[in-house]
């Protein structure tokens, strides 16, 4: 038996060890223990009894356990999450080889302890250890915890964990035993090891595969229990199954508060949960919610966007003055990161303030490796601080500055022990319901039975739906749950004639409101389907169905579904809303969707609506085409939408609805380099584009290249069904070498080697691409997307895609051009918050590639500077990140760039053109219509790259992508006073930047707008503006520098030979004149250097000092260094400067 050591490091022992000790029984039976502190080697360890064992050769030899701690890891955890001290026991297949066995093999690392007689325990043995088991996130291992009762000839597990992405061979990942572990370990072998006297623990790293490691640490076995918590429930079991409960509060401190799904929610936006795959592993890359059942608290920094965070989830105040014992009882899943605060922590005055160390934490220092696999455990906390307190408060803390992952928790509990308390309490009866089940419309409720009840009562809003039921029934089901607003479900509970308890569940909104509407066109027969997920126990008449604004006809509440025929070709736009009853049932509606019908100058079009799977799609005639020896790994496009991604951003940058088409090489993961040839590409089917002299294809598009990707994306155009083929559109990836094509930076016809345009980044937005010299009156025509030469470098996706005769091109008269070439005009205005880094027409840092280094590639700033564009643009910045290669004083905070106010009340449309390229982030990047003038801004942006669309945003792991754009703004015409903001708010201060150029704004309708004014060049010779002066002449240029009118003759001091140079002539010149007989100065004050007001001796040593010995430069107006300048009005002298011709 080991003798019991307390391990402390620098002074202090570890709050698990403090709080064993505080709560621990003062007579328990310790049967074995050990710390490890004793060894000073693995042999020390094995002469003390500890068995090495490892089976069937492993290929992976230097994982074995030991105490030596090769890798350098961090200790495990104890029970508040605080890390042991000292030696520790550790296996670690992360150092050892990168070759592993294959799964399947049986090869496994273990650590037997020594054998342990447990003979004399007859009543209780329970095995306690802190632990940390990082299993990988897409790793294979198992860590298993086994006994053996008879010398380790059998044995039987007690604890299992599996990495998620073990699906090859047994045991598979499942609900049941995936995840890491970080904490202390619990386990109760009473019945396998009381009463035993060859008792062996063994500890498994099975079948690792570069997979991380186990550690462990304080390993105990005795006869007291884990925290199993109180008898009596001071807070009743919280599923969160109704959302959170309204008695519960959700605090943000972030400087912008968060709200909704951007804190603590239920809702899992970002479908974390294995269930939405239907618990089939692996489930995002292993970074799932594997284990807790939804509906589950969660705060998901990872999801877009990405806001600062500093979010409190609390508990409704807990009276805990007569509990001599407090327990807190939660479940605990978590995507755990060192980049962000994650702790549990307790108030003692109603959460006004909390206790400086907390009850959890996972950034106290104990080793894990942040972004693998997620970690799961049941937690039970004794909290002795919170014994006899009446204002207790539990909260669950997430801090961060953004894009981090995610915590989870469920189940939460608070127990406790104590003469004093009375369980005859609603916490005890812990009446609660499950929800709304929409599936079956109806709401189950369950509750706690306690001793003398002998029968219950429940009621919906008051009213009794079951009046009698037996003692023993603690379940009950409302099949028809009232309808239209939200239901307070209570419990009533007697022994006799006697009310014991009256109890009330949160409230529950008890329907479910339609969603997902879409729009399937049948071209074939002009039938037009409508379906979406069905509303469920709403209150109303019907769903009414409109077509372009006009009723169409009324569905029954019960269906989900409607047809139509179209007969003319055009757009149409479906809506469905309710007919009767409260709108504020469901505040979505009403939903839209719309089809488009060819013929009449349109040729083509496709929302994929229309397609279940791929094998949809390719019925319907598109060909997907995997090229150049592409394998079929989930790269490949597809309907199917196989990593999850959010939808294409649409004209606006809203995501659009439905399906969509995309080709996912980030799910895929196929590697091709540069020059083999491999190509992911989709066609379409073949359509006719006969009798149209002009042809246009549009789609919706999120291209996300990689920064420092390779790939190709390419649309290509044939109009002989697909024999050939012309390029109508590329971007290339900013790394790409090797082999054509290669990336390259735009040029203007200024630069050597220009005009030439760029090629490299993403897009974001919706592509115009003029098809016309291909397609125009050809009759098989087909266009093709290739995803080429990938190296996993994210995705490409479509939606909306149309073929017709409609250019975009904007209005008939331009009313404002602005290309920042010398600046920011100055009638736009230039908002700042703190005026740190505004928006500005100067490139300082640089940004851009062009004045970066000429505009030549690689991109040594990780492919993220700007690519596009003159020298010259408006941009907001910028990175100060030295992996970016960008060297800023200050970041961008909250800025907006304004046009000057527009009268459009003649104009009938209205286009926004701008050329922009961003270096896409958390930040918010929008552009806003303002109708006054610029003192308030419509709600709806114009444009915003900041939306639940698809693409990386991610601060530090951002993309670039460029576009010009041409967006129509129907709300600003006929309107007096309009102005255009470019808003860039960047809370987190990430590393990012946002560029745009060539801003105009077009119109129909109004009268003619005749060019602008030219503008008067000041130092040309000629007259630019046609008003019959020329430079300096023309008042348009009184402010230009070089047309100042100085008073006076103008001179350098220090010259006066006057030969445009300060030098030791001058100062010979001096001396020659006042004592040889030397020519006189023709610029007087030119020779006075000193400017005492005479010409003498000292101005020549004056001068000869400064040349030779670093003395003092002459006065103003200075050397020839410096612009020549008038003699100072002070000192007053009579010098006097006849000529001086060296000015230049």
């Amino acid at each position: 038996m080991r003798a019991y050591i307390a391990k402390c490091f620098c002074g202090l022992c570890s709050m698990a060890l403090v709080l064993s000790l505080l709560t621990a029984p003062l007579r328990a039976d310790v049967f074995f223990e050990d710390d490890f502190e004793m060894y000073f080697d693995d042999v020390d360890l094995e002469d003390e009894g500890w068995r090495v064992v490892e089976v069937a050769n492993p290929i992976e030899i230097s994982t074995f356990w030991t105490v030596l701690n090769p890798g350098g890891r961090a200790n495990p955890p104890g029970e508040d999450g605080a890390p042991s001290a000292g030696n520790f026991l550790i296996s670690d297949s992360d150092q050892g080889d990168a070759s592993s066995d294959e799964t399947g093999s049986g090869m496994s690392h273990d650590i037997w302890s020594p054998e342990i007689d447990l003979f004399d325990a007859k009543e209780s043995v329970w095995l306690h250890f802190d632990c940390a088991a990082i299993l990988n996130n897409n790793g294979k291992c198992v860590f298993d915890v086994d006994v053996s009762i008879n010398g380790g000839e059998t044995w039987q597990n007690v604890f299992r964990r599996v990495a998620p992405a073990r699906i090859e061979a047994e045991p598979f990942a499942s609900t049941e035993n995936s995840d890491g572990y970080f904490g202390r370990i619990h386990l109760d072998i009473t019945d396998i090891a009381s009463g035993q006297a060859e008792v062996i623990i063994r500890w498994r790293h099975f079948e690792p595969h570069w997979d991380w490691w186990i550690a462990i640490d304080n390993v105990l076995i005795d006869d007291v229990a884990g925290p199993q918590g109180g008898e009596v429930f001071l807070l009743g079991l919280q599923d969160f199954a109704a959302g959170i409960p309204a008695e519960w509060e959700i605090m943000s401190l972030a400087e912008v508060p968060n709200e909704g799904t951007e804190t603590w929610h239920t809702t899992d936006k970002g479908s974390r949960s294995v269930i939405e795959n239907g618990g089939v592993f692996p489930y995002q890359d292993g970074h799932g919610v594997h284990r807790l059942e939804p509906p589950f608290a969660i705060l998901d920094s990872d999801a877009d966007p990405d806001p600062i965070e500093d979010e409190y989830l609390m508990t409704p105040v807990i009276d805990c003055s007569e509990a001599e014992e407090v327990y807190l009882h939660y479940k605990d899943e978590i995507w755990a990161t060192d980049g962000a605060v994650q702790e549990v922590l307790f108030s003692i005055d109603g959460g006004a303030s909390f206790e400086p160390v907390p009850l959890f934490s996972y950034n106290l220092g104990a080793g894990f490796d942040p972004g693998e696999d997620p970690f799961y455990a049941e937690r039970v906390i004794s909290v002795p601080a919170a014994s006899f307190e009446s204002k207790v408060v539990f909260a669950w803390h997430y801090q961060s500055g953004g894009n981090q992952y995610w915590w989870a928790i469920d189940d939460v509990h608070v127990t406790g022990t104590g003469e004093g308390l009375d369980s005859l309490n609603c916490a005890n009866r812990n009446f609660r319901t499950e929800g709304f089940d929409p599936n079956a419309a109806s709401v189950t409720m369950h509750w706690n039975v306690l001793d003398g009840d002998t029968r219950h009562e429940l009621l919906a809003n008051g009213d009794v739906i079951a009046g009698d039921l037996a003692a023993d029934v603690e379940t009950y089901t409302d099949e028809s749950p009232p309808a239209g607003g939200a239901v307070t479900y209570s419990i009533r509970s007697y022994a006799g004639d006697e009310l014991r308890t009256e109890c009330e569940a949160s409230p529950v909104e008890p329907r479910r409101c339609p969603a997902d509407l879409s729009c399937c066109y049948d071209i074939a027969t002009g039938e037009v389907t409508l379906s979406w997920l069905n509303g469920v126990n709403v209150e109303g008449r019907s769903w009414r169905i409109r077509r372009n604004g006009i009723p169409r006809t009324s569905v029954a509440l019960d269906g989900d579904t409607y047809t139509d025929r179209i007969t003319r070709p055009g757009v149409y736009e479906y809506t469905l809303e309710l007919n009767g009853g409260n709108a504020a049932q469901c505040p979505g509606l009403p939903l839209s969707c719309s089809v488009v019908a060819t013929g009449e100058g349109i040729a083509f079009y496709d929302d994929f609506e229309c397609y279940a799977d791929d094998a949809n799609l390719t019925g319907a005639g598109w060909e997907l085409i995997l090229s150049g020896g592409a394998p079929e790994d989930g790269s490949q496009f597809s309907v199917e939408n196989p990593g999850g991604r959010s939808n294409t951003p649409t004209e606006n940058g809203q995501p659009s609805q439905g399906k969509f088409l995309i080709s996912d090489n980030d799910f895929g993961g196929a590697d091709f380099s540069p020059g083999s040839g491999g190509s992911f590409d989709i066609v379409s089917p073949g359509f006719s584009c006969a009798d149209m002299a002009e042809v246009w294809l549009h789609l919706d598009a999120s291209i996300v290249l990689n920064n420092n990707g390779t790939c190709v994306v390419d649309i290509d155009v044939s109009s002989d069904g697909g024999d050939n083929w012309a390029n109508v559109f590329r971007r290339v990836g900013a790394a790409r070498g090797g082999a054509d094509p290669l990336p390259q930076v735009e040029l203007s016809e200024d630069e050597p080697g220009g005009p030439r345009e760029g090629n490299s980044d993403g897009f974001y937005g919706r592509l115009h691409l003029d098809i016309s010299e291909t397609a125009a009156n050809e009759d098989n025509v087909k266009f093709r997307i290739r995803h080429f030469e990938p190296s996993w470098d994210w995705w490409v996706s479509i939606d909306n895609v149309q073929v017709d005769s409609v250019p975009s091109s904007g209005g008939e008269h331009l009313l404002l051009e602005a290309d920042f070439n010398g600046g920011i005009p100055d009638d736009w205005d230039i908002e700042s918050v703190d005026n740190l880094a505004p928006w500005s027409g100067v490139d300082s840092f640089p940004i851009s590639l062009l004045n970066h280094n000429g505009g030549l590639f690689p991109d040594e700033a990780d492919g993220r500077r700007l690519h596009y564009f003159d020298r010259e643009f408006a941009n907001v910045s910028c990175g100060n990140d030295p992996e970016l290669g960008l060297d800023c004083i200050n970041r961008a905070g909250n800025e907006t760039l304004m046009t000057p106010p527009l009268d459009l009340s003649e104009r009938t449309a209205v286009y926004l053109h701008v050329r922009s390229s961003i270096l896409m982030t958390s930040a918010t990047a929008e552009i806003l219509l303002s109708l006054d003038g610029g003192e308030t801004f419509e709600e709806e942006p114009v444009f915003s790259y900041s939306t639940e669309a698809g693409f990386l945003r991610a601060d530090g792991n951002a993309e670039v992508a460029h576009g010009d754009y041409i967006l129509p703004v129907a709300a600003a015409a006929e309107q007096p006073d309009v102005v255009f903001a470019f808003h860039f708010d960047n809370p987190n201060q990430s590393a990012g930047w946002w560029a745009i150029d060539d801003v105009t704004i077009s119109a129909d309708g109004g009268p003619v707008v005749g060019p602008p004014p030219a503008v008067e060049i000041c130092d040309n010779g000629e007259d630019d503006d046609d008003d019959g002066l020329a430079d300096c002449d023309d008042p348009d240029c009184e402010a230009d520098a070089g047309c100042q009118v100085v008073k006076g003759p103008v001179f350098n001091r220090g010259d006066p030979d006057d030969n445009g140079s300060v030098q030791l002539t001058d100062g010979i010149f001096i001396l020659n004149f006042l004592f040889i007989g030397g020519a006189a100065p023709a610029c007087f004050d030119s020779a006075d250097a000193d400017n005492n007001g005479s010409v003498q001796l000292t101005d020549g040593i004056y001068l000869l000092n400064f040349l030779f010995l670093g003395g003092a430069a002459p006065v103003e107006p200075g050397t020839s260094a410096s612009p020549c300048g008038p003699d100072p009005a002070e000192p007053e002298d009579a010098l006097g400067c006849e000529s001086y011709s060296s000015c230049g």
